[in-house]
């Protein structure tokens, strides 16, 4: 499965959610699909993308939050995984976009401890997440992605996806400023808190 095609499947099933993603070439995919949306906080620094989403989840009663990782961010920031099902948030979404390398381009040169037998899905069972998913292909994102967007989480979505680098121009234009997109970010938040309300 490639990372375009899983992301348009997400992209499709997101219902506006908040979403904060990783740094890589995932962000950009995600922006060349759903552009300046203040809803998503492209970019952000490695191993933050799920803390973030932690806290908002459990500081708001928004119905979805979610954290776009790469496999690489995910492992740097491992214990947010004990944490998660600790706290139980009923309302995020964690999905590991997993190429099994560090560095999105995934030329092999540098692989991911996923690539030599760390197993996203087990070690998140392991830390106490009960709803835990691998996806290896289009038509199981198309069945989990929108229980793991709807139904009550946590949850925790391992997208396997092959190795490609950075050659779709479609990619080419990067998102926005993380600072200037972190105040979008943030007044989004705020409106949707003022409509619960």
């Amino acid at each position: 499965m490639k990372r375009p095609e899983f992301l348009a499947v997400f992209a499709r099933h997101r219902a506006g959610a908040p979403t904060i993603t990783g740094p890589g070439l995932g962000s950009r995919e995600l922006f060349a699909l759903e552009g300046e949306d203040p809803g998503i906080l492209y970019n952000m620094d490695l191993a933050y993308a799920a803390p973030f989403c932690l806290g908002i989840a459990l500081g708001t009663n928004l119905p979805r939050v979610v954290a776009l990782e790469g496999d690489g961010s995910l492992l740097a920031g491992m214990p947010v995984l004990s944490t998660i099902a600790r706290y139980r948030p009923r309302n995020l979404t964690v999905i590991a976009l997993d190429n099994e390398s560090y560095g999105t381009f995934g030329h092999g040169e540098m692989d991911s401890a996923t690539a030599v037998g760390t197993d996203l899905e087990a070690v998140g069972r392991a830390c106490g997440i009960e709803r835990c998913r691998t996806v290896r292909t289009l038509d199981e994102a198309e069945e989990v992605l929108p229980r793991a967007l709807r139904e009550p989480g946590p949850w925790l979505v391992v997208a396997k996806l092959e190795h490609h680098g950075d050659t779709d121009p479609r990619f080419g234009r990067v998102p926005p400023d993380v600072v200037d997109a972190g105040v979008a970010f943030f007044r989004h938040l705020r409106r949707l808190r003022q409509q619960e309300a």
